[in-house]
């Protein structure tokens, strides 16, 4: 019984102390970089600083990955509901690092949906 709980907080124990790496904000000539090619400071879920660069296609309506900047997508905010092959339309993705779930959408159809943090 002990070793679950046990192994528990080894493990949120590895995790918070992986957090204390991350990079609080960019360092100066990360973010030089980042700004000339207009993008901006950003973090991710998990706090960690990163250049996000917005595409001007993003919201447009879509069906393969040619017809944007970045991908063709489709959000999802409950369960898997397309699975690869399946029909269907999608939005340009609005900045390069998209998170949460969501359906890449090519040629018309799904090829899967992905999580991302």
């Amino acid at each position: 019984m002990r070793v679950p709980v046990i192994l528990a907080a080894i493990v949120a124990w590895a995790m918070l102390g992986s957090c204390a790496h991350n990079e609080p904000r960019l360092s100066p000539d990360k973010r030089r970089a980042c700004l000339a090619e207009g993008g901006y400071e950003s973090r991710g879920p998990f706090g960690y600083a990163f250049c996000q660069v917005r595409y001007g296609d993003g919201g447009r309506h879509c069906s393969t990955k040619s017809d944007c900047e970045g991908q063709c997508i489709l959000m999802n905010e409950g369960p898997p509901r397309y699975p690869a092959g399946t029909p269907a339309s999608g939005l340009c993705e609005a900045e390069r690092s998209t998170f949460g779930c969501f359906a890449v959408i090519m040629d018309g159809k799904s090829i899967g949906e992905i999580c991302k943090d």
